[in-house]
């Protein structure tokens, strides 16, 4: 169970993983949602948001959080 303990940690769950609290939070690390609809990403769009984010100082959810921002401004504030 090392392993489990391993993971645990990286995915920020604070008790002993599940196999379903697990996928979760790979599921909600490796995705975007918008609403209701999932947009998955691969590992090397995560690669990349996290990059971004920490040129600009921002944590990976803030920066996803900003891509959200400038599809709701495309879509509804600039006639898209």
């Amino acid at each position: 169970m090392v392993e489990c303990d391993q993971l645990a940690a990286v995915l920020g769950l604070g008790t002993r993983p599940t196999a379903a609290s697990i996928l979760r939070a790979i599921d909600h690390l490796a995705s975007l949602r918008i609403g209701e609809v999932r947009i998955p990403l691969t590992p090397g769009q995560m690669a990349e948001l996290a990059h971004r984010a920490s040129k600009r100082g921002r944590t990976v959810e803030a920066e996803m959080r900003a891509v959200v921002a400038r599809v709701e401004t495309e879509l509804f504030h600039h006639g898209g």
